[in-house]
């Protein structure tokens, strides 16, 4: 069948109403930590969240959906900065988040803050791909990024989808 063509009653076959095998889920893996992890400088470091997953075919694709909450904490110099989430492939950036964190007088500001990266990566392999979020912050000395503290769990799930 092609795209657009109608069909009747009388026209139509089995063989007419079948869909490409493409789009399938094929593989779910899902990873989780609880290991806090602190950090006040602007290089990107690992956060503990990391999953690998192993493509059945080359041309499949992977979603990654990432859930991963935190709490940047402002100790001084109002303004305006950002907290920084990269999506790492093996050693290889895919995506990357900010999140601006704000505050108009000079204490101490708390701010919640959400990792939440959805992505559809295509990367080009049968062989085990790890991925793995990366933080940093832009404007060291006045502010800590902090993740899964309190024991509190975040996930990297990574689907791979039949092309």
């Amino acid at each position: 069948a092609s795209a657009g063509q109608v069909f009747t009653a009388t026209s139509a076959t089995a063989a007419d109403f079948q869909v490409a095998s493409g789009g399938k889920v094929l593989q779910i893996i899902q990873a989780q930590t609880n290991t806090a992890k602190s950090m006040g400088g602007q290089s990107y470091v690992d956060t503990n969240l990391t999953g690998a997953i192993t493509p059945s075919a080359s041309n499949s694709k992977v979603l990654v959906l990432i859930n991963q909450a935190g709490n940047v904490n402002i100790s001084s110099n109002a303004g305006q900065k950002f907290a920084m989430f990269n999506l790492v492939r093996g050693s290889t950036e895919v995506t990357a988040i900010s999140q601006r964190c704000a505050t108009s007088s000079g204490s101490a500001v708390d701010f919640p803050i959400f990792n939440g990266i959805v992505y559809l990566d295509s990367p080009s392999t049968t062989n085990a791909t790890t991925y793995k979020t990366q933080m940093k912050i832009t404007a060291a000395g006045s502010m800590d990024l902090m993740v899964q503290q309190n024991s509190g769990y975040s996930t990297i799930t990574l689907i791979e989808i039949g092309a």
